[in-house]
């Protein structure tokens, strides 16, 4: 019988090891591991990664996380190991408190600046960008999914510098020409036009917002359940 600090574990935690179980017995090479609340006490948080990427800091779970974007930010670098590499496109006040852990830790930082991201044209097809002096194109639908492709291929890079992973540029273009992300943007009718988006965070709907404004000029009738 499995017990975590005396107790059972709870549903997340044991698909947790259910996955990380799968993983082993299926040989894979990577694997993308999605942390569920937090990062320093996660369950996830458990395993040695190649490379360690955090996305952004919001004011979520904050009965669990803290009040602060830097206590939330102080919790999600957490999941920032000892000599090991941290992609993040954070900015703001939590991007300092990044910078503190990955001294501490003698981690090698990489920031993406949203800033730098060139070239942005987003419309029902998806999102055209241009990072690091080469030009991509992402099924994903959004101005904010230009940040986050450009933090993927942050990453890949990182892996290839670092980790010394064989991965042909052709391939990562292509699979981000051929991703989908079911409940993003997702385009589940043209006549009518009908998309749905699982935001449900104010980052998540602020992000919603501002794609909306920029792709769909006609009138929109918006439905939230």
């Amino acid at each position: 019988e499995m017990t975590c600090a005396g107790k059972p574990p709870s549903f997340f935690e044991a698909t947790t090891i259910l996955a990380f179980k799968y993983f082993l017995e299926q040989n894979v090479d990577y694997a993308v591991v999605e942390v569920g609340l937090g990062g320093r006490l996660d369950a996830t948080n458990v395993i040695t990664p190649v490379v360690s990427v955090i996305t952004n800091v919001a004011l979520e779970h904050t009965e669990n996380l803290g009040t602060t974007i830097e206590k939330i930010a102080w919790e999600k670098s957490g999941i920032i190991k000892q000599g090991t590499p941290v992609v993040t496109a954070v900015q703001s006040a939590a991007l300092q408190v990044i910078k503190i852990q990955a001294k501490e830790k003698n981690s090698l930082l990489y920031f993406v600046d949203a800033r730098k991201i060139a070239g942005v044209s987003c419309s029902l097809e998806g999102t055209r960008f241009q990072f690091e002096g080469k030009k991509y194109f992402t099924t994903l639908i959004g101005a904010h999914q230009a940040v986050n492709a450009a933090l993927a291929i942050k990453a890949i890079n990182v892996l290839r510098e670092v980790g010394g992973v064989l991965l042909p540029q052709r391939a990562l273009s292509k699979g981000l020409k051929k991703v989908k992300w079911p409940g993003r943007m997702q385009i589940i009718s043209h006549k009518p036009l009908v998309v749905i988006d699982g935001a449900h965070n104010p980052h998540g709907v602020t992000a919603l917002i501002a794609a909306t404004k920029t792709i769909f000029k006609r009138r929109k009738i918006i439905l939230v359940i």
